[in-house]
């Protein structure tokens, strides 16, 4: 059953990292390519629509890794409470 929910989670992040390249791949275009406002509006918008869609699929893998091993879950992400709390107050406050 690991097994299982070792492959399923290393799909789940990898779909996160494709779809993450690609906003980050707009990101590197823009830098070297946009000339114009409207050159950077149109990269802008071609990545607007996967921005928020794709960390849905973070989210996914953090709950199945707290579902199939809370061990890992508990010892990997209590390292991060400070920054998961800091970002949360830079984008929303």
């Amino acid at each position: 059953m690991e097994t299982f929910w070792f492959i399923a989670i290393a799909i789940v992040l990898a779909v996160f990292f494709v779809l993450d390249g690609y906003d980050f791949g707009a990101g590197i275009i823009h830098l070297f390519l946009a000339k114009t406002e409207s050159d950077k509006e149109v990269i802008a918008k071609s990545a607007g629509l996967f921005w928020d869609s794709n960390e849905v699929w973070l989210v996914a893998a953090g709950g199945m890794l707290f579902m199939a091993f809370p061990t890992f879950y508990a010892s990997v992400f209590s390292g991060f409470y400070l920054p998961l709390i800091d970002s949360f107050m830079v984008n929303y406050f």
